[in-house]
Parts: C-alpha cells; sequence; structure tokens
C-alpha cells in the first residue's frame, strides 16, 4: 500500500528537546513528511519550502505562539 499523495505533519513541542543538532540549538518545531514513491520531487519542494519559511524568526517565532492549529497553517502556507 502506497500514499495516494504526501502527507505533513507539523508538531510544536512545548518544550524544546537536543536534537545534537551541529548549531546546538535545541528543536521545539517538527515537520514529518510522508510522500508516495513517484512524488518524492513535489514533497522534497514541499519541505524546502517549510525550511525556508521556518528560517524566517519572525515566522517561526509567530508559528510558536499561533493560538490554533489552523493559524499555524497560514503561516506556514501563505505566499
Amino acid at each position: 500500500m502506497s500514499l495516494p499523495h504526501s502527507l505533513c505533519l507539523f508538531v510544536r513541542l512545548s518544550k524544546p528537546m537536543d536534537f545534537e543538532a551541529v548549531d546546538e540549538v535545541p528543536v521545539d518545531l517538527i515537520v514529518l513528511l510522508l510522500s508516495p514513491p513517484a512524488d518524492q520531487k513535489h514533497g522534497l519542494n514541499l519541505l524546502s519550502c517549510i525550511a525556508r519559511r521556518l528560517r524566517d524568526d519572525v515566522i517561526a517565532d509567530a508559528v510558536r505562539s499561533a493560538a490554533t492549529s489552523e493559524e499555524a497553517y497560514i503561516l506556514l502556507t501563505r505566499d
């Protein structure tokens, strides 16, 4: 069984966790992306877009303080 389309899960942790990253910054925003083998290019483009959005400190901070999941979704997906 395969996925018919990409599936993205975004998680905002209440307490940052150590991820042993090179920059040693704890992680509090997590993105899980699952995509069908035939659609990997689209999945990578989607993940790249989300990563670019979260590199913007203003957007990342707004996502961290979003009151609802809908608000976080809008922040991550708007142009």
